[in-house]
């Protein structure tokens, strides 16, 4: 501050005050944009959460039926008639010793010209040459067995069981000339040499018939 000091010829000058500033207008600032609009929320159905499973709970699932069902198969027996006796042949097969037991195979075969079947034990006795009965005749050994279905000139058998001399106390029978045999269901005989079969230990048993020759 400058001061001029006062005379009669000079006039006082009114001190300056120091420029006061003056406020800046406020700057102009940006309007916002205007916000878009939300689009709501789509409301999408929450999935039931499965409880929990109970223990041994049986679980299914849906089977789609078939359109074509498979027939069931036939039994290979299905058709065939009985054997008759008139159109099979008996025969023995070589006999099987071991561990003091043998084993003879009894042999049906078909001679005719059409599929038959057997199925079951056959009846077997030994004879004489004068056609006595010796001993008692075999008893049933094993469980049944399917059907057996022999086509022309196949066969089945049947096992002749005993025991060698000496495993049992019990004494031999007398030699067999003949084997006589019935196949199940049947009345007619069919005869066959006994060759060198022989019952000792008063052991004498028939198994069901199976399919082949066991010779």
């Amino acid at each position: 501050m400058y001061v001029v000091p006062a005379g009669p010829c000079c006039r006082s000058v009114p001190s300056l005050s120091p420029r006061s500033r003056q406020p800046r207008p406020a700057e102009a600032t940006a309007a916002p944009l205007p916000s878009r609009p939300r689009r709501p929320a789509e409301s999408r159905p929450r999935r039931a959460r499965p409880g929990p499973r109970r223990a041994g709970a049986p679980t299914t699932s849906a089977v789609t039926p078939s359109a074509h069902t498979p027939a069931p198969a036939l039994s290979s027996s299905a058709g065939a008639a009985r054997c008759t006796a008139d159109r099979l042949h008996l025969s023995l097969g070589r006999a099987s010793p071991g561990a003091g037991n043998i084993y003879v195979p009894l042999v049906f075969t078909n001679t005719g010209k059409v599929a038959c079947r057997l199925q079951g034990f056959p009846g077997v006795s030994l004879l004489s040459a004068s056609g006595a009965r010796i001993g008692e005749p075999a008893q049933r050994e094993g469980g049944a067995l399917p059907a057996v279905v022999l086509a022309p000139g196949k066969a089945a058998y049947a096992s002749l069981h005993t025991v060698n001399e000496g495993v049992s106390d019990k004494p031999c029978w007398q030699a067999a000339t003949w084997v006589q045999a019935y196949r199940p269901g049947s009345t007619e005989a069919l005869r066959v040499p006994a060759d060198s079969l022989r019952i000792c230990g008063a052991a004498f048993d028939v198994s069901a018939l199976r399919p082949g020759q066991h010779t």
